[in-house]
């Protein structure tokens, strides 16, 4: 066989189809983890705001009470 000669490998569907699939799945699940603490920091973030809101809130009335 002269150098530099190609190698034919032949392969089945399956065989070409499940990696791809699998990357796919491997994908989509990253991008899907994600997509959920994305959510999850903009819901903490929500909450923290909340939370500041209401301690000035609770703050003031206090101070107000105080003679």
């Amino acid at each position: 066989m002269p150098i530099g000669a190609a190698f034919v490998v032949h392969r089945s569907e399956s065989d070409v189809k499940e990696p791809f699939a699998l990357m796919q799945t491997h994908l989509t699940n990253a991008l899907a983890r994600k997509q959920a603490a994305e959510k999850s920091k903009e819901i903490k973030q929500r909450y923290h705001t909340k939370l500041k809101s209401t301690e000035r809130q609770l703050s003031t009335c206090t101070s107000n009470l105080q003679p």
